[in-house]
């Protein structure tokens, strides 16, 4: 077999053509490919803008890195088990540049019309693990995060060992789904200062205005906890505010004429372990593909903050719309053992109805019969 075919073959089997180019790091314009590919940089002329003495990659380094991605992502529809409906493959196609563009490969237009020229399959689809039916990872976390809570808002909230996937067969299982959760959260642990001040906020009437205490503006005795967004009924949580003003929009306005918002400061006594939903990691582009765990976790994760922080009408089903988030807290507060053997004081997490408000809420300590649940946290005085 004579080189010029063998190379045709090759070509045809791993599906793109050899650019026999160099490329700079301002022409790629792509980091994530450009870090991958530090091994391979040398010094050279760039074939896009003509400069010499730059640090280059060879094109065709940047094909292979390339279409690990877009394999990881993509498929030929004849090798995906694509089914053939009515002399058409019965999948959506997609064509080499919009795949390029869907993964954000922008570079120079001359290096991105040679990568779409070279390319051997031209028409793509949408697949996973090689196959048009799969699920992306990320997908499927999705999918599990959601029949989690679906499961626990219908159908049980304690007992989990008879349900099964109804969907995919390798959703992660609802009994297996809290601990999940717990994993992909440690990454976010961190800590809440001694000193640092807090803030609540309540409707009190005047009578009550006039004799403002911890009492009335901390949280309510067991007897009269109703349910919230992070718990249950009967059992207080400490919820607060980084600020007054998101404290007194958390609460909003008043219902009964004879109220009026009333705010109070409060400070933190020892080192709080919390987790703070409120600064998530970046999502890392689908080029990265050697951060393609991270990137798992950081689009769960937005998923997971954006379904416990949403607004709910209060119309009363906002006992159940509660339910997913009640449930993860308790786990976290009850269950879950950082590393160093510590345990979780609370949650930090974006306020749902101020754009730059962070609240944080804790977590009850102590016996059920003592009466302090919140022995750390030393009232202050109005705010």
């Amino acid at each position: 077999m004579g080189g010029a075919k063998r190379l045709w073959m090759e070509e045809e089997e791993r599906r793109w053509g050899t650019i026999d180019k160099c490329v700079c790091e301002a022409c790629l314009d792509t980091p994530d490919l450009w870090r991958m590919l530090t091994a391979k940089i040398r010094n050279g002329v760039c074939d896009y803008c003509e400069l010499e003495g730059l640090p280059v990659l060879p094109v065709h380094e940047v094909q292979v890195q390339l279409y690990k991605a877009i394999f990881t992502y993509y498929a030929d529809p004849q090798h995906a088990g694509t089914p053939w409906v009515d002399g058409q493959w019965g999948v959506k196609q997609i064509d080499i540049e919009d795949v390029l563009a869907e993964l954000d490969f922008l570079p120079v237009d001359e290096l991105a019309e040679d990568i779409a020229s070279a390319d051997r399959t031209q028409l793509w689809i949408k697949a996973a693990h090689g196959h048009w039916a799969g699920v992306q990872d990320d997908e499927l976390m999705l999918y599990s995060w959601s029949t989690f809570v679906r499961t626990v808002k219908h159908q049980t909230r304690f007992h989990f060992q008879r349900i099964v996937p109804e969907r995919l067969e390798d959703e992660i299982p609802v009994s297996e789904m809290l601990r999940v959760v717990a994993e992909n959260l440690a990454n976010l642990l961190t800590t809440v200062a001694v000193g640092t001040r807090i803030y609540r906020a309540r409707h009190l009437s005047q009578d009550e205005l006039a004799r403002i205490d911890a009492s009335l503006m901390g949280p309510p005795p067991k007897e009269h906890a109703g349910a919230g967004r992070m718990n249950p009924a009967g059992i207080p949580y400490f919820y607060s505010a980084f600020d007054p003003r998101t404290a007194v929009v958390e609460i909003g306005d008043p219902s009964e004429d004879n109220k009026a918002l009333a705010a109070a400061a409060f400070q933190v006594d020892r080192i709080l372990n919390v987790v703070d939903l409120s600064k998530l990691p970046a999502v890392p582009p689908a080029l990265a593909i050697d951060r393609r765990r991270e990137r798992v976790t950081a689009k769960f994760l937005r998923k997971f903050v954006e379904s416990i922080t949403q607004k709910v009408q209060k119309d009363g089903r906002e006992h159940v719309d509660y339910v997913p988030s009640q449930v993860v807290c308790e786990y976290m507060a009850q269950a879950y053992v950082m590393p160093n053997g510590q345990t979780i004081d609370g949650i930090i997490y974006p306020s749902a109805v101020s754009p730059d408000g962070i609240n944080l809420v804790i977590f009850p300590s102590g016996r059920w019969f003592e009466q302090d649940k919140f022995p750390d946290i030393t009232y202050l005085g109005p705010a």
